[in-house]
């Protein structure tokens, strides 16, 4: 096992970013959205990074953004319509990425209306 800043450490998340890269391009994934600076805006003001561009959409992915924005399986169906998996199969051109903007576009779409509701 090595240290976190070692040289090894460096290496091994390098190969895997490039690999992550090469799966994207290799699977056909969109790696260009118009909407990327807002989704960069809502992240911060949120407090999370976006996902990496050329990261695939998985089920395991989405859980893991829909904690980190206090969501659940259960709001993301309502929202969709689609479980995760059929979400994926539907969508199959979207990274995590775009998925993440999306969904911070939807929460910061309900917040507002939330503010809007309570201030009449």
């Amino acid at each position: 096992m090595y240290s976190i800043n070692s040289p090894e450490a460096h290496d091994k998340a390098l190969l895997a970013r490039r690999a992550a890269k090469i799966a994207a391009l290799n699977s056909n994934v969109r790696l260009d959205w118009p909407d990327d600076e807002h989704w960069k805006r809502l992240a911060s003001e949120h407090g999370i990074q976006l996902p990496n561009k050329t990261t695939l959409c998985t089920s395991g992915g989405i859980v893991r953004y829909l904690h980190k924005l206090g969501k659940d399986g259960n709001w993301f169906r309502w929202w969709t319509g689609y479980s995760f998996d059929e979400w994926i199969e539907a969508n199959a051109r979207w990274s995590l990425r775009a998925l993440v903007g999306i969904m911070l576009e939807e929460i910061n779409s309900e917040d507002s209306s939330v503010a809007a509701y309570t201030n009449h």
